[in-house]
Protein backbone atom coordinates (compact mmCIF):
# COMPACT_ATOMS: atom_id res chain seq x y z
CA UNK A 1 0.00 0.00 0.00
CA UNK A 2 1.20 3.61 -0.94
CA UNK A 3 0.50 6.76 1.09
CA UNK A 4 0.27 9.80 -0.47
CA UNK A 5 1.71 12.15 1.89
CA UNK A 6 1.07 15.35 -0.23
CA UNK A 7 -3.11 14.16 -0.05
CA UNK A 8 -3.28 13.38 3.81
CA UNK A 9 -1.33 16.68 4.56
CA UNK A 10 -4.16 18.77 2.19
CA UNK A 11 -6.77 16.34 4.12
CA UNK A 12 -5.33 17.23 7.53
CA UNK A 13 -5.31 21.26 6.58
CA UNK A 14 -9.00 20.90 5.63
CA UNK A 15 -10.34 19.13 8.32
CA UNK A 16 -12.02 21.72 10.80
CA UNK A 17 -10.89 22.51 14.06
CA UNK A 18 -13.50 20.27 15.96
CA UNK A 19 -13.99 17.24 18.65
CA UNK A 20 -13.96 13.73 17.54
CA UNK A 21 -17.43 13.53 19.26
CA UNK A 22 -20.40 15.80 18.65
CA UNK A 23 -20.88 17.55 22.41
CA UNK A 24 -24.38 17.36 21.92
CA UNK A 25 -26.20 16.01 25.30
CA UNK A 26 -23.63 16.24 27.28
CA UNK A 27 -23.64 18.38 30.51
CA UNK A 28 -21.21 21.14 30.47
CA UNK A 29 -20.58 20.89 33.68
CA UNK A 30 -19.28 17.83 33.81
CA UNK A 31 -17.37 18.53 31.01
CA UNK A 32 -15.58 21.07 32.20
CA UNK A 33 -15.33 20.54 35.92
CA UNK A 34 -15.04 16.42 35.66
CA UNK A 35 -14.40 14.88 32.64
CA UNK A 36 -11.37 17.65 31.30
CA UNK A 37 -9.51 17.40 34.50
CA UNK A 38 -9.58 13.81 34.83
CA UNK A 39 -8.16 13.88 31.23
CA UNK A 40 -5.68 15.78 32.36
CA UNK A 41 -4.85 13.80 35.45
CA UNK A 42 -5.60 16.47 37.61
CA UNK A 43 -6.92 15.22 41.07
CA UNK A 44 -10.63 15.67 41.63
CA UNK A 45 -12.32 15.72 45.08
CA UNK A 46 -15.57 14.78 45.57
CA UNK A 47 -15.90 17.74 48.14
CA UNK A 48 -15.53 19.94 45.20
CA UNK A 49 -18.32 18.61 43.00
CA UNK A 50 -21.52 20.65 42.62
CA UNK A 51 -23.98 17.45 42.57
CA UNK A 52 -27.10 19.88 41.70
CA UNK A 53 -25.12 20.88 38.59
CA UNK A 54 -26.49 18.00 36.78
CA UNK A 55 -28.73 14.70 36.79
CA UNK A 56 -28.28 10.86 36.81
CA UNK A 57 -29.15 11.11 32.78
CA UNK A 58 -26.38 13.38 32.71
CA UNK A 59 -23.59 10.81 33.80
CA UNK A 60 -25.09 8.33 31.63
CA UNK A 61 -24.91 10.68 28.72
CA UNK A 62 -20.90 11.37 29.94
CA UNK A 63 -20.29 7.75 29.90
CA UNK A 64 -21.38 7.02 26.90
CA UNK A 65 -19.19 10.26 25.33
CA UNK A 66 -16.52 9.10 27.11
CA UNK A 67 -17.32 5.64 25.26
CA UNK A 68 -17.37 7.49 21.93
CA UNK A 69 -14.32 9.26 22.59
CA UNK A 70 -12.34 6.24 23.53
CA UNK A 71 -13.24 4.71 20.09
CA UNK A 72 -12.46 7.64 18.52
CA UNK A 73 -8.90 7.25 20.19
CA UNK A 74 -8.46 3.74 18.71
CA UNK A 75 -9.50 4.18 15.21
CA UNK A 76 -6.56 7.12 15.56
CA UNK A 77 -4.30 4.65 16.86
CA UNK A 78 -5.27 2.17 14.15
CA UNK A 79 -4.45 4.31 11.54
CA UNK A 80 -1.22 5.87 13.53
CA UNK A 81 -0.25 2.23 13.50
CA UNK A 82 -0.78 1.59 9.58
CA UNK A 83 1.43 4.79 8.64
CA UNK A 84 4.07 3.78 11.05
CA UNK A 85 4.32 0.48 9.01
CA UNK A 86 4.72 2.04 5.72
CA UNK A 87 8.14 2.13 4.05
CA UNK A 88 9.48 4.57 3.13
CA UNK A 89 9.76 4.89 -0.52
CA UNK A 90 11.54 7.33 -3.08
CA UNK A 91 9.36 9.37 -5.58
CA UNK A 92 9.24 7.93 -8.87
CA UNK A 93 9.81 11.55 -10.02
CA UNK A 94 12.07 13.98 -9.47
CA UNK A 95 10.77 17.14 -7.54
CA UNK A 96 12.29 20.84 -7.61
CA UNK A 97 11.65 23.32 -4.74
Amino acid sequence: MRLDLKRLSMRFYQKKEEPPVPQEGVNAYLLEKVLTPALDRTDIYLQDIDFTAFDREDVDALENYCGQIYNAGQELEQFVQTVAKQRPAASSVRSFC
